[in-house]
């Protein structure tokens, strides 16, 4: 085992695929951040596979690029810097539709400067459940 080797936390998580697929499973996390902080870090992560065990208990690696969303179960704590909340229906690539309250930075403007200003993975909020959304994979937004 390498010297840098860091014991992960599973996670269970939904991924949405840009080739319209959705599969359920176990991600990999770092422990010592928030649910929400790790579960971003997996996806900005530098590394170009994303280990995954399906529900059926195989393990797959997926290719980063291949990932539009991250949905996960999620128990509140919005992080600092996403204070402007607008309910949103978002269409990803791969015709994923997934609806709830988006999180952005306030840039005191209106929503499309919002959305322009916004990191490369958005939040999105639903009940329970946080989607890490990859903002350059969203064919359209809708304020319902």
């Amino acid at each position: 085992m390498a010297d840098d080797y860091v014991e992960k936390a599973s996670v269970q998580a939904d991924l949405y695929l840009t080739d319209g697929s959705h599969i359920e499973g176990q991600v990999y996390v770092e422990p010592g951040l928030s649910l929400l902080a790790s579960m971003k870090a997996l996806l900005v992560d530098d590394r170009r596979l994303i280990p995954f065990r399906g529900s059926s208990g195989e393990l797959v690696f997926l290719g980063r690029a291949a990932v539009s969303a991250l949905r996960f179960e999620f128990d509140g704590g919005i992080p600092a810097g996403l204070e402007s909340s607008i309910h949103m229906q978002t269409t990803l690539t791969g015709g994923h539709l997934i609806e709830g309250v988006l999180h952005l930075p306030d840039t005191g403007g209106r929503i499309s400067d919002m959305l322009d200003a916004a990191d490369a993975w958005m939040l999105l909020v639903a009940d329970n459940l946080a989607v890490w959304l990859a903002s350059d994979l969203i064919i359209k937004w809708e304020a319902p």
